[in-house]
């Protein structure tokens, strides 16, 4: 994903871009999705490399829509 400077200021709900401008890239691990009662707003649930410190423990929920996952998003079934 690419990361803008409000990113860095998340600490709950679900986030999309708003000020400041992009910083970089950034590789993270989707593991689920929903719709936050709040805000009524479909996001996916993100683990990220920050540490437990960061974020909802560690995780945030970005905004469906705003970041093309939906269009490059990679699966593999390892042959075990």
């Amino acid at each position: 994903m690419y990361v803008y400077e409000d990113f860095f200021a998340y600490k709950s709900g679900v986030y999309y871009h708003q000020t400041g401008g992009m910083v970089g890239g950034h590789a993270i691990k989707v593991i689920g999705w929903g719709t936050d009662d709040a805000s009524k707003l479909d996001y996916w649930l993100w683990q990220n490399s920050w540490g437990t410190s960061w974020g909802m423990q560690g995780y945030f929920m970005l905004k469906q829509g705003d970041w093309g996952c939906e269009r490059y998003d990679i699966y593999c079934d390892p042959d075990v």
